[in-house]
């Protein structure tokens, strides 16, 4: 990837506003919201590292590129792994000037913001954000009433088991779906083609859904764990497991369940 290809790319992604670390005011994005970009993502990495120069940020070392007003980092390795980028202002003193002001009480954070919007509310003299009907944040997209009523349906039909192992610290449900090659590595799938038509169908719905929830889902803290969570119907939905290939287990677990010990972390609220 050329610069002025990098150019493009970066115009063409989705930035979110890093409200968690206010005295370094930052945006992201990730490739869950975007998985058909996920070379280009590795490229623009490659770019970075490359064409970029070292900065130290607390005890750690970043490969960190300017291109126009912004500055970009990724935090991966190898390369390959690369699912979010980093940017901020690379003028040092504006920086600053934002990191007082996203920590006094004149700011007024709104899920979905971007840098930009925290900018215009400096030079705009006002805290008021708001998002104008029909031009809602796009990096949180919402799902049609069909597509909802679709979950819903695939969601109600599945065979849920109860996690015992968590019975007593994460209370949830799961359910397991593996590709054919895994059921016949397992021994639980008899059919004689590579890929028999019966455990396709049911890959490709689970599948399907598994993207639902991370298109749409919202990004939850627990432990040290950041999931992708759909919440629906007093319930959230998340996935374990990357790349999609070997996602094969969907959990689900009540929001406000009460005998769940670890805190949940919200960080797109």
């Amino acid at each position: 990837m050329t610069l002025e290809h990098a150019e493009s790319f970066i115009s063409y992604l989705r930035w979110q506003y890093a409200k968690t670390y206010p005295s370094y005011p930052h945006e992201y994005t990730c490739l869950s919201w975007q998985p058909e970009i996920k070379q280009q993502m590795i490229d623009f990495a490659r770019l970075i590292q490359e064409a970029g120069y070292t900065e130290r940020f607390g005890k750690r070392d970043y490969r960190v590129l300017v291109i126009g007003n912004m500055k970009y980092w990724t935090m991966d390795f190898p390369l390959e792994n690369t699912d979010l980028i980093n940017r901020t202002y690379a003028d040092e003193q504006f920086r600053a000037k934002v990191a007082s002001y996203v920590q006094s009480g004149k700011f007024n954070y709104t899920k979905g913001m971007s840098l930009a919007d925290v900018t215009k509310q400096i030079e705009s003299g006002t805290t008021d954000f708001i998002v104008p009907v029909g031009n809602l944040p796009s990096d949180f997209l919402q799902p049609s009433l069909e597509e909802l009523n679709e979950f819903r349906s695939y969601i109600a039909k599945l065979k849920w088991q109860t996690a015992k192992t968590f019975e007593n610290f994460s209370p949830h449900q799961y359910v397991l779906n593996f590709p054919c090659w895994k059921m016949k590595e397992d021994g639980k799938c008899k059919g004689e083609d590579e890929t028999c038509a019966e455990c396709k169908e049911q890959r490709d719905e689970f599948e399907k859904w598994v993207l639902f929830i991370r298109k749409y889902g919202e990004r939850c803290k627990m432990l040290k764990t950041v999931y992708i969570v759909f919440c629906i119907d007093g319930r959230q939905y998340w996935t374990m497991g990357d790349p999609l290939e070997t996602t094969w287990v969907l959990n689900r677990a009540l929001i406000d369940e009460p005998r769940r010990v670890p805190k949940l972390e919200w960080l797109d609220k």
